[in-house]
C-alpha cells in the first residue's frame, strides 16, 4: 500500500503534498508526478531529478520571499543537509549536493518564509 506524507497547519487542517502509490511514483495532490520525473510543490518550487546520484535541484518560483531553506532528512528524522538563503530571486534554482549520502530514501523539507513543504527524495548510487 502506498505512504502519505502531509504537513498539518496547526494542527487543524491537514494538505497532502506527497501520496506515493502502489507502483512508488507518485500521485494525486499538490504532489502530483509529472512525466520528466519532477514533482511540482504547488507552483512554488520544483526538485529534480528524482530518483537522483550526485545533486538534486530545486527552482523557485516566487514572487518573494525573505527566507528560504532546505533540509534533507533521512527515513530516521537525522538531519544530513542543510542549506540557507537570504531573498532568493523567483527563478532561482539551488542544487544540493547529494553524492556524499548514502544511497537511500530522504525526507527534503523545504521551508519558505515559514512554510513547510515535504518532499520524497530517492539517492541511487
Amino acid at each position: 500500500m502506498g505512504s502519505t506524507i502531509s504537513v498539518t497547519d496547526s494542527g487543524i487542517n491537514s494538505d497532502v503534498l506527497y501520496e506515493e502509490g502502489t507502483d512508488g511514483r507518485p500521485k494525486g495532490g499538490r504532489g502530483a508526478g509529472k512525466t520528466d520525473g519532477s514533482v511540482d510543490l504547488g507552483n512554488e518550487v520544483k526538485v529534480f531529478p528524482n530518483p537522483t546520484a550526485d545533486y538534486v535541484n530545486i527552482q523557485l518560483s516566487l514572487q518573494e520571499a525573505s527566507l528560504f531553506k532546505v533540509e534533507v532528512l533521512d527515513v530516521r528524522g537525522k538531519l544530513m543537509l542543510i542549506q540557507e538563503q537570504n531573498n532568493p530571486l523567483p527563478g532561482q534554482m539551488v542544487r544540493l549536493d547529494t553524492s556524499k549520502l548514502p544511497g537511500g530514501t530522504y525526507i527534503v523539507n523545504i521551508d519558505i518564509d515559514g512554510e513547510i513543504q515535504t518532499q520524497k527524495l530517492v539517492v541511487t548510487h
